[in-house]
């Protein structure tokens, strides 16, 4: 965490940032890979809306809609839902701590 408000913009001017221990490890290896594609500072570089629905820690590739019960695919869609909402709230926590 930074104390100094200009160090502190000047990381996210250049994207600089880690996931500290303490904070992300009990966050996927997959979700810190999609929220690293999502900080690029490069524009063309970054994960376009597209890049990130194919992450792996996003795809529904083994949910099989066609061959699976719908309770089921429902269950993971929320499963997934309830991943996306933890790792929203430990971006707006360390953010909000900044």
């Amino acid at each position: 965490m930074e104390d100094d408000q200009q160090e502190l913009f000047r990381k996210i001017r250049t994207g600089s940032f880690e996931f500290y221990a303490e904070d992300w490890a009990h966050i996927s290896q997959e979700a810190k890979d999609l929220v690293e594609g999502l900080l690029v500072v490069d524009p063309l570089q970054r994960f376009t809306a597209q890049a990130a629905l194919r992450s792996p820690w996003i795809r529904l590739d083994d949910v099989s809609v066609s061959n699976t019960a719908l309770t089921e695919t429902l269950r993971v869609i929320r499963e997934r839902r309830q991943r996306l909402r933890s790792v929203a709230n430990a971006v707006m926590w360390m953010s909000k701590d900044a």
